[in-house]
This record gives C-alpha cells, structure tokens and sequence, in this order.
C-alpha cells in the first residue's frame, strides 16, 4: 500500500512539473515568434552599497536605444533616505542616435548636494567599514519619451553608515 501512494505522490508531482514546462516552452515560443517590441530603457545603475553622509558617492546611469530612429529622452533621478522625502531630484534631457548610449554619473553627499556629470568623477573616495549603518539610502531613476510618459525606472537601494 505505501508503495502506491509513493507512485501516486510521483505521479502527481510529474503532472505538476509536466504542466510547468508546458506554460514555459510556450512563452519561449511566443518570444521567438513575436519579440516584445524595442523601447530605450535605463541599461545600468550602479554604485557602492556603503555611503557616508557629507562624503561624495558616486552612481553610474546608462541609458540605452535600442530602436532605428534617434529619440529625444527625459532622465529623471531622485535620492532619500529611509521614508524621509526625497534628498536631491535632477533632470537630464538626452537625445541618443539608433543604437546609442549614454552615461551619466550622479555624485551626491547624502546631505543634499547632487548633480549630474557625463564623465565619472576622479574625486570620489571608497567608504570603509569603521561605524555599523545608521540608515537605508536609494536611488530611482526613471526614464520618459519626448511626451513625458516614463518608459522605464530603475531602484538601488543601500546603507548609510554613521
């Protein structure tokens, strides 16, 4: 008896893992068939998980197009920390070429000085380990069409540290 119920409970699991597959092979499909369509997107955000407040952190954007035509863009990034409001909000207006990119680098000192530069900064110190976290800090960056619609955003999020 206990031999059947172990081939029952294989059984039912094959069917489980079997209808799995089923779903999956057929979204691989639909994505051979029909590709979603090509819209510019935010390619990176990066930065150091540790930042101290008042010392300058650095954060890489890059925003890519992936279409035939040169669109005009909007990037829109804000910083807090915790649940506070928003420390800093920058805007950069881009227009990228077909299958262009552009980089941006947001440098910030988690006290409310920030600001936008095409080039990574050389000023830009690591942050060591000497106080535990006192906080959460995040960044958003949102990307929108000539018309204002947000096509694509971004969050990073790490540790404020005393």
């Amino acid at each position: 008896m206990a031999r059947l119920a172990t081939q029952l409970d294989r059984l039912r699991r094959f069917s489980l893992d079997s209808a799995r597959l089923a779903v999956d092979i057929g979204r691989v499909l639909r994505f051979a068939v029909a590709p979603p369509a090509d819209v510019p997107g935010i390619a990176v955000l990066a930065g150091d998980e540790r930042a101290r407040r008042g010392r300058r952190a650095a954060y890489r954007v890059r925003v890519h197009n992936p279409t035939d035509t040169t669109v005009a863009l909007a990037l829109e990034v804000r910083g807090g920390i915790d649940d506070e409001p928003p420390v800093f909000a920058l805007r950069a207006e881009l227009v990228l070429e077909p299958d262009g990119v552009a980089e941006r680098w947001l440098v910030c000192t988690w006290a409310g000085a920030a600001e936008l530069l095409p080039a990574p900064p050389a000023d830009v110190e690591p942050v060591w380990l000497a106080d535990g976290p006192v906080a959460r800090w995040r960044v958003d960056a949102t990307l929108a069409d000539g018309a204002g619609r947000p096509l694509h955003r971004l969050e990073i999020g790490g540790q404020l540290l005393g």
